[in-house]
């Protein structure tokens, strides 16, 4: 099985995510950054899955990026240089390929989400998805130091989990 999943992520967390998906969906699966992946450059895939944080009830933009690192809640962006997942979205093609979708979120945060418009991007390109979107919760302040602080272990272990569990929908046709 061929999966790729593509992440936006700012201060590491969904980075972190990512990775542990990935590593739940198996060896062959590549994890990359919308930075390193190019949305017309997908190829033949048997699983795209894509995630990113949550921003103001949605996909994140430059302002309300800004506006976190203005606040000073102690994090600095580890990279914003490439797009943003919304305007990643905005390059990907068509195709009649499975795939899911995921988000992170400050655990008391409420809404839709930015999964949400993944899943809207992914359906109107023709993608089928195996699973309903996924929620990631991260805490307010860091739990361990380092990029992507903001993540419990106990997370880490369901993103693989979810992964795999994915990597069985697929085996199961």
């Amino acid at each position: 099985m061929i999966a790729v999943v593509v992440y936006e992520s700012i201060w590491g967390t969904t980075a972190n995510l990512a990775r542990a998906i990935g590593h739940g969906l198996g060896s062959d699966t590549r994890v990359e950054s919308t930075f390193e992946a190019s949305p017309g450059a997908i190829g033949d895939v048997d699983l795209l899955v894509l995630g990113a944080p949550i921003h103001s009830f949605g996909l994140p933009s430059m302002a309300a990026i800004e506006a976190v690192r203005i606040q000073g809640y102690g994090a600095k962006p580890s990279r914003i240089e490439g797009p943003l997942m919304h305007d990643w979205l905005q390059g990907l093609l068509s195709a009649d390929v499975p795939a899911a979708a995921f988000e992170t979120r400050i655990d008391d945060l409420v809404g839709e989400g930015g999964a949400l418009e993944i899943v809207e991007a992914l359906e109107t390109r023709g993608y089928r998805l195996i699973a309903p979107a996924e929620c990631f919760q991260v805490e307010r302040l860091p739990v361990s130091p380092g990029p992507g602080g903001w993540v419990r272990p106990e997370e880490l272990d369901r993103a693989e989990t979810w992964g795999a569990h994915l990597a069985g929908l697929l085996d199961q046709g």
